[in-house]
């Protein structure tokens, strides 16, 4: 049942304490599994042919910890107690982090797409470097938090949803610029990026079938690619309805769109935070070896029969980025 009760809540008790708790396991998972990718992306800090897509890894795991630590919680707290806990300051907080924190997200994906296509599509010697990459994500960084900052200084602003537990911002000319700026920019530079890697591939196919061991480096980028294109997906399909549902909720739809189908997209954009570390460690022989030179008890999770030091020892001589088990 969701009706607004005189508390503020738009669930009933049983069906606030439910959702809570599915919220709160995503919290836990997004903290523990983040922070095991960070743990391993500094343990591989000295290996120089995984920095420069780990340093990308590393950025969208801090995002994710950012959406666990600082938007999760007040989605829990006004989900039991109502609106009520977000105060008009408070509100603003937490539209700033919602648009910041899925702003950096998608162009993070944007930038990784663009060293996907440096490095298979460009000729040799063309890929991002370091350097490269920090500089791209600062950019990121500045262009998601000007974005956020839009409805709290000139440029719309920031309320209460009377359908979900997050604070929005509303204005047409805000939501035209956001929608363009955060995502069909980011999402037309993935699509042309990852269109010319499939092409690409598609042109060698016959070279790829007939490559010996002199060309793993670029099997080893083909397998990358896979790697960052379940990822793309994955973000795709997690926020997608949430942007569908919030495109259509400033566009004078908002009455006829269910509380619950607000509430189901916001839970599943926040399941996208658990869902990198996932595919990170059960995609990636590098992350899982490292994995498991720390867990030993992890080898029977992922099924594998190598010692612990028969991994880490095939790790530090992998000559990828990324190889896809």
């Amino acid at each position: 049942m969701v009706n607004e009760t005189e508390e503020g809540r738009f669930l009933s008790l049983p069906a606030a304490i439910t959702l809570s708790a599915v919220t709160a396991t995503i919290l836990l998972l997004d903290l523990i599994g983040n922070t095991l990718v960070l743990c391993v992306v500094y343990r591989q800090r000295m290996k120089p042919n995984v920095r420069v897509g780990n340093i990308f890894i590393a950025n969208l795991s801090v995002i994710d910890l950012l959406m666990g630590v600082v938007l999760i919680p007040v989605s829990i707290a006004v989900t039991l107690q109502g609106r009520r806990v977000l105060t008009d300051a408070g509100c603003k907080i937490n539209g700033f982090f919602n648009i910041f924190v899925g702003s950096a997200s998608i162009w993070t994906l944007a930038v990784i797409s663009i060293d996907r296509y440096r490095a298979i599509v460009s000729p040799p010697g063309k890929r991002l470097q370091l350097h490269h990459a920090r500089w791209l994500l600062l950019a990121v960084w500045i262009v998601s938090f000007a974005m956020a900052l839009a409805p709290i200084t000139f440029l719309g602003e920031y309320k209460r949803n009377t359908k979900s537990t997050n604070c929005r911002p509303v204005g047409q000319g805000y939501i035209l610029l956001l929608s363009v700026a955060c995502f069909l920019s980011p999402f037309v530079t993935m699509t042309y990026c990852y269109l010319n890697v499939y092409l690409k591939v598609r042109r060698q196919r016959i070279q790829l079938q007939s490559w010996t061991s002199n060309s793993t480096n670029m099997k080893t980028e083909l397998k990358t690619a896979k790697i960052v294109f379940t990822v793309l997906a994955v973000f795709l399909v997690c926020w997608l309805p949430f942007v569908t549902v919030y495109i259509l909720s400033n566009s004078g739809k908002s009455q006829d769109i269910s509380p619950v189908i607000f509430l189901l997209s916001g839970c599943l954009s926040a399941a996208h935070s658990v869902c990198n570390p996932v595919i990170y460690f059960t995609m990636n022989r590098s992350f899982r070896n490292d994995l498991m030179a720390w867990f030993p008890g992890l080898r029977k999770f992922f099924n594998t029969r190598d010692s612990v030091t028969h991994a880490a020892t095939k790790s530090n001589k992998a000559a990828a980025v990324m190889e896809i088990k």
